[in-house]
C-alpha cells in the first residue's frame, strides 16, 4: 500500500481487490460521507442512512475481487446505495401494511363489551353453519331438531 496513491482510486480498487485493508480504510474515508449525506434523500432518520451507508460497504468488502473492473466507481457506488435505500423503503412499506393489516384484527376485540357479544355470536354462527354442511343429511336433520325444535 506504500507505494498507492490514497487519492486515485484505480490503485485504490485494485489494492483493494487483493485484500488490502489499508486501501479499504482510505476508500471508506474518502466516500463514506457523501454515500450517507446521499441515502438522506431518501430516507428521513441519519440512522438509517448511516446503516445502509456500512451495509454497502461491508458489501463491497465482500466482494472486493470484482471491484477492480467497475470503471466508474462512485456511479457505482451512488447507485447501489440508491437502491439499498428503495429496497430498505419497500421492507418498510411492506411492514407498515401488516401492522395495519394486524391492527385491524385487533379492533374489533377492543370494541364495547355489546359490540364484542355480537361479533363472537355472528363468528360461532358461521363456524356452526360450516360445520352443518359438512354432516350427512340424516345427522344434520337429528342435529337441527335437537337444537333448533
Amino acid at each position: 500500500m506504500n507505494e498507492v496513491k490514497t487519492n486515485d482510486d484505480k490503485q485504490l480498487l485494485e489494492a483493494l481487490g487483493k485484500g488490502d485493508h489499508k486501501a479499504f480504510d482510505c476508500i471508506f474515508r474518502k466516500y463514506y460521507v457523501d454515500v450517507v449525506m446521499f441515502c438522506g434523500r431518501f430516507m428521513d432518520r441519519v440512522e438509517d442512512c448511516e446503516d445502509i451507508s456500512q451495509s454497502l460497504f461491508l458489501h463491497i468488502w465482500d466482494m472486493r475481487e470484482m471491484i477492480p473492473s467497475i470503471s466508474n466507481f462512485r456511479s457505482y457506488l451512488l447507485k447501489s446505495a440508491q437502491n439499498m435505500c428503495l429496497n430498505e423503503l419497500h421492507r418498510c412499506d411492506i411492514k407498515g401494511r401488516f401492522r395495519s393489516d394486524q391492527l385491524l384484527r385487533v379492533t374489533p376485540y377492543t370494541l364495547g363489551d355489546e359490540t364484542n357479544k355480537m361479533l363472537f355470536y355472528s363468528e360461532l354462527q358461521k363456524l356452526l353453519a360450516a360445520a352443518e354442511a359438512t354432516l350427512e343429511d340424516n345427522e344434520r336433520e337429528a342435529w337441527r331438531l335437537s337444537r333448533h325444535e
